[in-house]
């Protein structure tokens, strides 16, 4: 489990990126000019994007369902809720959103969960989430180059940093689920390195519980190999769930009744924002998504509201999550002490 004073200096680092970027955001508008934008809002499709930005988060859920129901692994939806909840918070205050799954992992096991059985099911929604992601920035590149091509060489060396990490994850990822040898190597190597920088000791008997480990951790995988249909199943669960998340950047711009751009021309935009942030070492790319947003999204949004609209959008896809997930990791803190 993450340490308690690290956990603290993340959380205080996200606070801090936080008043920045909010600061940033609004530094050169009026209070009277935010105050008639607040009351001027199209209040039904705010409504309807922060029901979207739960749906988002709700469908990891299902997945972990598909997965545990042919783990024969019983477990209730509303804990599997949890996780998902759980997952977006320490991905959230983490740099590089590394703290989600080791996090979920270990309020599975609290629940009685066989480490083999969470750490797979963990992985495969990883594969999940990348390989969506990969999918929709690819389309979405494509669709979107032949008129964005001035905004994306603005960014042209963070696409191409995001690229290679985001491809090379997947890669590594893939290797880990369908290879034997790839995951007890690389962990071999760590361990090996840690002794002999003398962090780890009685690396022997690591190594046998390692092998025990991996041995059920390939039992489990090898009946996802015997079913296929399933990694399609979480492959769309993934791409419904990101086409859901990044359809409130439109939802947005109904509610300040900006009617340039079609729902498909959100939708991409989007992604690719989201797949350049997810690749970089900052709590949920605060600041990131936002300069981003100001970046390519002129095409879509005046200028004048540009500001606004990127504080508008991460409120409702990103800050609404973040306090709700927040009150069901104090209750699963809570729970688990008593």
């Amino acid at each position: 489990m993450i340490q308690k004073n690290k956990l603290i200096r993340q959380i205080v680092l996200f606070a801090v990126l936080l008043m920045i970027t909010f600061w940033l955001l609004l530094k050169d508008a009026s209070i009277d000019d935010l105050i008639r934008l607040i009351q001027h809002l199209k209040y039904r499709y705010v409504f309807i994007g922060l029901f979207f930005a739960f749906v988002y988060v709700i469908c990891e859920s299902f997945s972990f369902k598909l997965i545990f129901n042919t783990l024969k692994q019983k477990t209730r939806f509303i804990n599997l809720m949890r996780y998902s909840f759980i997952g977006f918070y320490f991905s959230a205050i983490t740099p590089s959103a590394s703290g989600g799954q080791p996090m979920q992992m270990y309020y599975m096991k609290k629940d009685g969960i066989a480490l083999s059985k969470s750490s797979l099911s963990v992985l495969l929604c990883v594969f999940g989430y990348q390989t969506s992601l990969i999918v929709l920035f690819l389309f979405s590149f494509l669709f979107q180059f032949s008129q964005m091509a001035e905004y994306l060489f603005k960014i042209k060396f963070l696409l191409t940093i995001s690229s290679i990490i985001n491809f090379t994850l997947l890669f590594f990822i893939v290797g880990m689920i369908f290879s034997k040898k790839l995951l007890p190597n690389l962990i071999n190597f760590i361990f090996k390195f840690l002794h002999k920088i003398r962090l780890l000791k009685n690396i022997e008997e690591k190594q046998v519980k390692l092998h025990l480990a991996m041995e059920e951790y390939h039992r489990c995988a090898t009946v996802f190999k015997e079913k296929p249909v399933l990694l399609f199943q979480i492959l769309g669960t993934y791409l419904f769930q990101l086409i859901i998340r990044f359809s409130i950047s439109y939802f947005a711009a109904k509610a300040m009744m900006i009617h340039k751009g079609s729902f498909i021309d959100f939708i991409t935009i989007q992604s690719i924002i989201l797949f350049c942030v997810s690749s970089l070492p900052l709590p949920g790319g605060i600041g990131i998504s936002e300069t981003l947003y100001i970046t390519l999204f002129p095409i879509l949004v005046p200028l004048h509201l540009i500001n606004p609209a990127a504080l508008l959008t991460q409120g409702m896809n990103y800050y609404f999550i973040v306090i709700i997930a927040s009150i069901v990791v104090i209750y699963s803190h809570f729970r688990y002490n008593k």
